[in-house]
C-alpha cells in the first residue's frame, strides 16, 4: 500500500517546459547556435544537464556551462511565474490529502528557488518535505532521494516516485521505490516508454495506481 508519493517538481508540478525551451533559445541565439523546437528539446533534454546541452551541439571548449546554467537560472527565476501548474495539481493533491497519503517534492532545482516557486503557487502546505539540490546546475538528485528516504526511515515499498525524466526513473530505482513517469514534462512520451512501463498523461491518473 502506498502511503508516502515523492514529487518531481519541473515538469511534473510545474508546466514550464515551454518556458525554458524559450529560455534556452535565447541563450542559443546570444552565442550564435541554432535554434531547437519543442521535439527536438523534448527527445533530447537529460540529466545531468550538461549532457543534453552536449547531444544538442553545445561546444564546451568555446562556452561555458557554468555560464549558461547561471544565466539560464537568473532569468527563469525572473520568468517562472509565467507559468501555471500542470492540470489537475490541486485536485490530485487534495485527494491525496483527504486519502492521508504523505507528500513530497524531490527536485535537481536549487533548495532555494525551489521554495520560494512552490509557495508562490500556495501548495507548500501539501508537503511535508520540499528537496532540493545545493547547485543550480541540474545536477543528479539520486543521492539527495537516497539520503531522504533513510533519514525518515521509510519503508520503500510504500513510496511512489512520479516525474517527467529518465533520471526520476534512475533516482526512483536508486531509492528502491516504485516509478510512475508523466509524459506531458521535458521529455516526451516515447523517451520514458522506453524506461519505464508505467507512463501517464494526466497527473489524475496516479490514483489508479495507489
Amino acid at each position: 500500500m502506498i502511503k508516502n508519493i515523492i514529487f518531481d517538481w519541473n515538469g511534473t508540478l510545474i508546466d514550464d517546459t515551454q518556458l525554458s525551451l524559450e529560455i534556452e533559445n535565447d541563450l542559443f541565439l546570444e552565442r550564435g547556435l541554432r535554434q531547437i523546437d519543442l521535439k527536438e528539446y523534448r527527445n533530447c533534454f537529460c540529466f545531468p544537464v550538461i549532457h543534453y546541452y552536449e547531444k544538442i551541439g553545445f561546444d564546451f571548449k568555446n562556452h561555458s556551462f557554468e555560464d549558461i546554467s547561471t544565466q539560464f537560472t537568473k532569468i527563469y527565476s525572473k520568468r517562472y511565474k509565467e507559468c501555471h501548474l500542470m492540470h489537475h495539481t490541486v485536485e490530485l493533491l487534495k485527494e491525496l490529502k483527504e486519502r492521508q497519503i504523505n507528500c513530497s517534492i524531490l527536485s535537481a532545482s536549487h533548495y532555494k528557488n525551489l521554495i520560494e516557486q512552490v509557495q508562490y503557487y500556495g501548495i507548500a502546505p501539501f508537503f511535508s518535505d520540499i528537496i532540493g539540490t545545493h547547485t543550480i546546475h541540474a545536477i543528479s538528485k539520486v543521492e539527495y532521494g537516497k539520503q531522504w528516504i533513510q533519514k525518515r526511515n521509510l519503508d520503500p515499498e510504500e513510496c511512489l516516485f512520479i516525474g517527467d525524466t529518465d533520471h526520476d526513473k534512475d533516482t526512483a530505482d536508486a531509492m528502491n521505490v516504485y516509478c510512475i513517469l508523466f509524459s506531458n514534462g521535458h521529455q516526451s512520451e516515447e523517451v520514458l516508454k522506453k524506461k519505464n512501463k508505467v507512463v501517464i498523461s494526466d497527473l489524475m491518473e496516479l490514483l489508479d495506481y495507489l
